[in-house]
């Protein structure tokens, strides 16, 4: 069943989640199922944890637990080079970010 919820969030946000999203999404789903929910309704399940639970990095386009993220001036940020990148104003190319992003998670 994991694997399947793991597909279903890979679709969300491109890529696995972590253990902790991947908790985050069975206690919420968890929470809003009952004796009437049905396996189909799981994609939709996920897509409201994601809003409700999820945010996105400002600077790079991450996607995150809003507890494990940062929020500064209105806007989240993975950690505090993503909000020291923002304000800096520093290009850097997408291959260099994702790299990051990979090594850092």
């Amino acid at each position: 069943m994991n694997r399947i919820l793991e597909n279903e969030i890979n679709k969300l946000i491109g890529r696995n989640p972590s253990e902790e999203e991947l908790q985050s999404a069975i206690e919420y789903i968890d929470g809003c199922a009952d004796d009437l929910t049905k396996a189909e309704q799981i994609p939709e399940l996920l897509k409201n944890w994601l809003h409700d639970e999820m945010t996105q990095c400002e600077w790079c386009g991450a996607w995150g637990l809003m507890s494990e993220m940062e929020k500064e001036n209105g806007s989240w940020y993975c950690d505090c080079e993503c909000f020291q990148e923002a304000n800096d104003g520093l290009d850097m190319h997408a291959e260099a970010r994702a790299e990051y992003t990979c090594l850092n998670r």
